[in-house]
């Protein structure tokens, strides 16, 4: 009896060893693939603290760069593109208030904003200065 249960055991042991196998191979080409298919990612470092975050959503394409505990975690940098085809880099304080932006909107004109502690915008660029009535056709006259 006893050598009839050792032998059922190794068989089951045996038949365990070639499905852990299998398993281990699928697991090692699923790590392998090409591509990765989410709506975001979180990358976290040795203290579980969030340092990068991948998102995409609603058409939007989204690079976050952290910073601070864990926990605690704060975006300070964001590397973006808007479905209007707007694709940017915005700075964040320690607060994870926006403080300046750079951008290149859809018609190819390049942007930067500045912000105050209280995200009003304070310094702007392009800066266009709309002519005076007539400066258009004085210019063409001359």
């Amino acid at each position: 009896m006893k050598q009839q249960n050792r032998q059922d055991l190794e068989k089951k042991i045996k038949r365990l060893e070639g499905q852990f196998t299998k398993f281990k191979k699928k697991l090692q080409d699923f790590i392998k693939t090409r591509h990765i298919e989410a709506r975001s990612i979180w990358i976290r470092d040795e203290n579980r603290a969030v340092r990068v975050g991948l998102a995409a959503y609603n058409g939007r394409a989204i690079i976050e760069i952290c910073g601070g505990d864990p926990g605690e975690e704060r975006v300070r940098a964001s590397l973006f593109l808007l479905p209007d085809g707007t694709c940017g880099v915005a700075i964040f304080d320690k607060m994870e208030r926006k403080r300046l932006e750079l951008a290149v909107l859809p018609d190819g004109t390049p942007s930067i904003k500045c912000y105050d502690i209280k995200r009003n915008i304070v310094f702007k660029m392009p800066i266009i200065i709309e002519p005076e009535r007539g400066e258009s056709q004085k210019r063409n006259n001359d």
